[in-house]
């Protein structure tokens, strides 16, 4: 073949493999049938990039690598979708062709043992996801790509076995992780490295979180050996605004790191542990904290002086300096007075009780934590529900609001939260609430006996069957809850006549809620009758005096006994 020709044929070969100039984006549909695509791997290959894929109600059994920059969602106004995948590797996986790519609206999980699969959602290409519940044996999501992903609002992640984490993020970028609910019972929930932030979440697991630098604020960590754990590497860690417990160890632990750890700060935490509070262990880079409510059955604030594998004979303690703050008991090397203004006083919260009804709002305005902290540069602007600080700031966690003052011609409720705060009513807010740590002690249930009381108010004890959901809000409100099934409507595909799954109203729920932490028990059983099995969503709204909040969704599945 000539010279010539051979030049043309690469120069043809190089044309086709740039994109169109003046590329339009297209939207694909994929349903289970009766579209042109019933797979997303097709629509994928189908697609430039740019394109949108939009995916209609079911379960599709693929595993889905993305290579080029999509947007790919859910049908809206429906159930999420779901992605499964039992074949092996990650369930979808987004590869650095694929960076910038967009996900939302999703239900994707990882089948089988964790040996044969371990992710769900796995990004090595820069991601922004929201609006997903993701669940695995082992990693629910795993961020591994050189610029930063967006995971959030609206994440639940769920790992039921394993012993690794069940999200991994800031392993290379500072990816940003904010609105996440994690449930990961044998495992560590969330793995914070770099210089990655996490924010306004609620992780629950048996080490909630684990960090090597990065900041998380405005979050609840309950974890059962060790609520957070900072470790070795000499990289700067800040904990702000947020609750920490553990029901069977530290609540906020600096382990020894043979002298490469960089000190952990701590602003407004309110930290709580059947062992300790707050321990910085021999040989670590210590721990410096502020505006801190401690406590632990053993001692509330320890500076270990055990001996460490990284020093001969007896390492220097990991130094703890703590000020601004309320606690009763010191084992070890802690310094206590360069900072001062420590209290040791009742402080007073709702109910500082170790479990599912747990609350450490401040209860009384007669607490000894109001403005008594110190501002301070890591301070966080607001706290863990997004209220915005006193000047000085108030210790611990919350900031006092104070019970809400009753609508307007009705008489105050007769009925008082735990610890000496008093109930508040709906209605009394001026400005829209916010609805915040959402969560359910229960994904997968079978239907218990008693009917869930279509109206009535929040607070109840967990079910045996069944489940409860949980919810924070910042004011007094009445809430609404909708729990959807998938069912037939008349939309039906582009380019076809068959009909297509939608939501179908199965139940409404309302409850008037005090600001905090309210919980509702749900059976799975309305007015006597069973939901069948299934999956479901529960959409949550809640409305006072100021306006209605943004809908949040929890995910369910009722099955046989």
């Amino acid at each position: 073949m000539s010279r010539w020709r051979l030049t043309l044929l690469a120069l043809a070969s190089a044309l086709l493999s740039l994109p169109e100039e003046g590329h339009a984006a297209v939207i694909r549909t994929v349903c289970i049938s009766g579209c042109v695509y019933t797979t997303l791997g097709a629509a994928i290959t189908a697609s430039s990039a740019g394109d949108g894929i939009e995916v209609m109600p079911g379960t599709y059994n693929e595993q889905v690598v993305v290579d080029r920059t999509l947007t790919i969602f859910g049908a809206p106004g429906g159930p999420r979708p779901v992605i499964a995948n039992s074949a092996g590797g990650p369930t979808l996986e987004v590869t650095p062709g694929g960076a910038e790519t967009t996900i939302r609206h999703l239900d994707i999980r990882a089948l089988g043992e964790p040996a044969s699969v371990r992710s769900a959602l796995v990004a090595t290409g820069a991601v922004t996801a929201s609006d997903l519940a993701l669940s695995a044996p082992e990693q629910c999501a795993s961020l591994r790509a050189p610029t930063p992903s967006r995971v959030g609002p609206n994440v639940t992640a769920s790992a039921l076995s394993g012993s690794l984490y069940c999200v991994g993020v800031g392993f290379i970028a500072a990816d940003v992780v904010t609105d996440v609910t994690v449930n990961a019972p044998q495992e560590t929930g969330v793995v914070l490295a770099a210089a990655a932030t996490l924010t306004d979440s609620t992780v629950t697991a048996r080490q909630a979180l684990g960090m090597s630098g990065g900041i998380a604020r405005r979050s609840t960590h309950n974890g059962d050996t060790v609520g957070v754990r900072v470790s070795s590497y000499p990289r700067p860690a800040i904990i702000s605004d947020s609750v920490v417990t553990a029901g069977n160890g530290v609540a906020v632990l600096v382990p020894s790191t043979g002298g490469l750890g960089s000190a952990v700060t701590l602003r407004n935490i309110t930290a709580i542990g059947t062992v300790n509070g707050i321990q910085a262990d021999v040989d670590s880079g210590g721990i410096d904290a502020r505006n801190v409510i401690a406590r632990g059955d053993a001692h509330d604030v320890a500076g270990s002086p055990a001996t460490s594998s990284g020093c001969s004979g007896p390492c220097p303690a990991g130094p703890v300096t703590i000020g601004y703050s309320n606690f009763t008991t010191t084992d070890g090397p802690v310094d206590t007075t360069s900072v001062g203004h420590n209290q040791i006083g009742n402080p007073l919260l709702i109910n500082p009780v170790l479990g599912w009804s747990q609350d450490f709002h401040i209860a009384s305005a007669n607490s000894p934590l109001i403005k008594a902290g110190t501002q301070d540069a890591s301070d966080g602007p607001s706290d863990r529900d997004g209220v915005p600080h006193s000047d000085p700031p108030t210790i611990g966690a919350y900031e006092y609001t104070g019970p809400s003052a009753p609508p307007s011609g009705n008489a105050p409720p007769a009925a008082s939260l735990g610890g000496g705060g008093t109930a508040s009513t709906p209605g009394s807010g001026s400005r829209r609430p916010t609805i915040s740590r959402l969560a359910e002690t229960n994904t997968v249930f079978a239907v218990a006996l008693r009917s869930t009381q279509l109206r009535g108010r929040t607070a109840a004890a967990p079910p045996k069957r069944g489940t409860t959901f949980s919810f924070g809000l910042d004011q007094a409100a009445t809430v609404t809850i909708v729990i959807t099934a998938s069912a037939k409507c008349a939309r039906t595909a582009i380019g076809t006549r068959r009909n297509l799954p939608c939501a179908r109203t199965v139940a409404r729920l309302t409850r008037r809620a005090h600001a905090g932490l309210n919980r509702l028990r749900f059976s799975g059983r309305i007015r006597g009758k069973p939901l069948k099995p299934a999956d479901y969503d529960a959409v949550f709204a809640a409305t006072s005096g100021g306006g209605t909040s943004d809908p949040r969704t929890l995910r369910f599945s009722i099955v046989r006994r």
